[in-house]
């Protein structure tokens, strides 16, 4: 899989933990009492979140630099 393909990979499931990271703190909201695992979920949710990100900006960067190195003249 190349670069590209993976960083597409990446910012789609980097959405769909953000909205699922949403729904959670929604149903916090609407549910203060929520259970212990619940809050725990989405705290796991958030570092899932953080990780993520931080591939996906090694990835960006990996990227740039490959391009620039490509079309370096020799």
């Amino acid at each position: 899989m190349d670069e590209k393909s993976l960083i597409k990979k990446y910012q789609k499931e980097i959405s769909e933990l953000k909205q699922e990271l949403q729904q959670l703190k929604r149903g916090m909201v609407e549910n203060p009492n929520m259970a212990a695992s619940s809050q725990e979920d989405l705290v796991t949710l958030k570092l899932q979140v953080c990780a993520d990100a931080y591939i996906l900006d090694h990835l960006i960067s990996v990227t740039v630099l490959g391009g620039r190195l490509y079309n370096m003249p020799e």
